[in-house]
């Protein structure tokens, strides 16, 4: 399998865009290599193994000084190579039709996860509770639906 290498530029270019996204909106989902983003259609997590693929990135981290503890927000750098480290990670399933997913969760830490996407909500709905899934998503109209 021919899998493109992740060059700075495009992690910088595209992960740009996604941030903004994600600030706008709530969310992403796309193709992070070509920037594909579907419209319709409903978004399923946990390709690459239920709730135990999904990876979370601390926008806080924690450091202790002297004995005290400091929180401290994190620079956009480290950021973002932990997440292009993720797409390096699972690039096999972005290329064999699975998308990107990324979404802030009620903690306000950033979740990337590897989705596929379902015309039929039925199927997605299905699929969701099989991977152990709480919510699906649906593109056309932009919410989260509980499962």
């Amino acid at each position: 399998m021919n899998v493109p290498h992740i060059t700075a530029s495009l992690t910088y270019a595209m992960f740009s865009r996604i941030d903004d996204a994600v600030r706008r909106t709530g969310g992403w989902t796309g193709d992070p290599f070509t920037g594909a983003e579907p419209t319709t259609g409903y978004v399923v997590a946990g390709v690459n193994g239920g709730k135990a693929g999904e990876h979370v990135i601390g926008l806080t981290g924690e450091t202790t000084v002297h004995g005290e503890r400091y929180r401290y927000s994190r620079s956009e750098s480290d950021i973002m190579v932990e997440a292009a480290e993720y797409v390096r990670r699972n690039a096999h399933y972005l290329h064999n039709g699975a998308f990107l997913g990324v979404w802030v969760n009620g903690n306000g830490d950033v979740i990337l996860d590897i989705v596929d996407i379902h015309p039929e909500r039925d199927d997605a709905e299905r699929i969701g509770r099989e991977r152990g899934q709480t919510d699906i998503f649906d593109l056309s109209a932009g919410d989260c639906i509980t499962l």
